[in-house]
């Protein structure tokens, strides 16, 4: 249970490893994403968080396979355009609440998610859940998505099917 805030960059950020597991934390006013999977990470589980007031995404997996995201509260994401250094973010961050980038075999359950996306001069596309070139099976279900500037759930032209369910 870690209180974790108040960073120039993100709360937690896992560039590889397997089996690694997020859980029960209270991540806030970062001026990054709250937590990030990125590059070759497998079997990894984010759970039980609270994530808010954060200046880009919430949840952020690119490149992440076999990868929980379940019973977080998510509220407040995507607040600033610019990082701390007034740089914009890149193709792959401040997209939503919860972001999925090149991912397999991901799982989004029993999350609440709140006013994702909501600073001045976010992406359109930019979303609650937002998917974008990921690979089957994908599932989305019992979430409480709400309140988003851009769109609930967003799949990209290349976003890959998921299955929605609640």
């Amino acid at each position: 249970y870690n209180d974790i805030y108040d960073h120039k960059g993100f709360g937690v950020k896992l560039q590889a490893g397997n089996d690694n597991s997020i859980d029960n934390n209270t991540i806030y006013d970062n001026h990054g994403v709250g937590v990030e999977f990125a590059g070759n990470t497998n079997r990894n589980g984010i759970y039980g968080n609270v994530l808010h007031d954060l200046a880009w995404d919430g949840v952020l997996l690119n490149g992440a396979s076999d990868t929980q995201v379940a019973a977080n509260v998510i509220i407040r994401t995507n607040q600033e355009w610019p990082d701390f250094e007034s740089n914009p973010p890149d193709g792959n961050h401040n997209l939503g609440g919860i972001v999925l980038l090149g991912t397999t075999n991901i799982e989004i359950s029993d999350n609440r998610i709140t006013a994702a996306s909501a600073g001045a001069g976010n992406r359109a596309d930019a979303a609650g859940v937002y998917l974008h070139n990921n690979t089957l099976p994908i599932t989305i279900e019992t979430n409480l998505i709400q309140s988003s500037t851009g769109h609930g759930i967003y799949m990209s032209t290349s976003g890959a099917k998921a299955v929605i369910h609640g």
